[in-house]
């Protein structure tokens, strides 16, 4: 993920940070968006976003949350689920799901406690919506079962905020690795109410886990870092590969140390049907430079390459 837009919560009160107009638009409108549906705004906010889709397991978190009063008195919910304007105007999947989450909200009575906004700009207002949650002391769910990686996992992390994820696929790599949050099975509503409330009730444990999840992002999951591991895992492929190729044939000692490669198209450059003129002049001249490498590029198989060449003096 890009560090220079997912950034830790704290960053708004360092004093040589400055919001750009944009930012700023983005923090007050998104901020406004939620709170708005709430109470008591003021209390921490448990986190949710991704497409309105079965697999994000929106309705095991609403469910986790409307049975358990505990967790309702500590903390507020958001979900950001897609992009809806008219619900009954959608594909028949994302209207079953937007439908279910608003039946969820009313089974449990859950007004003024859960905020489900109609839009987000993943571009400029998803990285708020998580500085505004970690702002809050709150907490990010992922509650896909078998999620293949979890990008929104690692964006949350970046921005500060502890996370609660299925223990199977990429949640437990990102989270096991970085220990910045609890791995719980999200079939199970009553875990996952249980990891939230511990999360939100240790202040201690909250801020070692933000603390963790920042540094994951800027050293492991930032495109830069991501990219310097690259490029060095590949460098040293190389080098092992060179090392062993110029050490076990005279050939690959010359490839390696050849300061000229020749690579030559067939058809219509060296060869024209019969025509070979030229070629016994080339030939002679990389007899003169043994230390050229000489290659053809064919679109032809092997034995056609062959049968093209067969009256060439190598």
């Amino acid at each position: 993920m890009n560090s220079d837009v997912f950034y830790p919560y704290y960053r708004l009160e360092m004093p040589a940070f400055a919001m750009t107009i944009e930012q700023e638009q983005a923090l007050y409108k998104i901020n406004s968006e939620i709170e708005r549906f709430l109470f008591n705004a003021d209390k921490p906010l448990i986190l949710s976003i991704g497409r309105a889709d079965k697999r994000k397991n929106f309705e095991a978190i609403i469910t986790s949350y409307g049975q358990d009063k505990e967790l309702q008195a500590m903390a507020n919910l958001a979900i950001f689920a897609g992009v809806r304007k008219d619900i009954s105007q959608m594909p028949d999947d994302e209207k079953e799901i937007l439908t279910n989450l608003l039946l969820l909200m009313d089974k449990y009575d859950l007004y003024g406690k859960m905020a489900l906004p109609k839009k987000n700009d993943p571009g400029v207002e998803v990285p708020e919506i998580y500085r505004i949650a970690a702002r809050k002391k709150g907490v990010f769910v992922n509650a896909t079962p078998g999620e293949n990686f979890g990008l929104t996992i690692v964006e949350a992390a970046a921005c500060g905020l502890p996370i609660v994820a299925s223990p199977t696929g990429g949640p437990k790599e990102i989270v096991g690795k970085a220990n910045n949050g609890l791995l719980v099975d999200v079939e199970d509503t009553a875990a996952i109410a249980t990891a939230l409330k511990k999360i939100i009730a240790d202040r201690t444990l909250w801020d070692q886990y933000s603390a963790n999840g920042i540094k994951a992002g800027a050293e492991d999951y930032a495109w830069n870092k991501h990219a310097e591991k690259y490029v060095e895992a590949i460098d040293g492929i190389f080098r092992e590969k060179s090392e062993k190729f110029q050490a076990q044939t005279s050939f690959g000692r010359k490839l390696a140390d050849a300061p000229l490669f020749l690579i030559s198209d067939l058809d219509g450059t060296l060869v024209e049907g019969d025509d070979i003129r030229g070629l016994d002049e080339l030939m002679d001249w990389l007899r003169q430079n043994p230390k050229v490498v000489f290659g053809i590029s064919s679109g032809r198989n092997k034995a056609l390459v062959q049968e093209a060449l067969k009256n060439i003096r190598w």
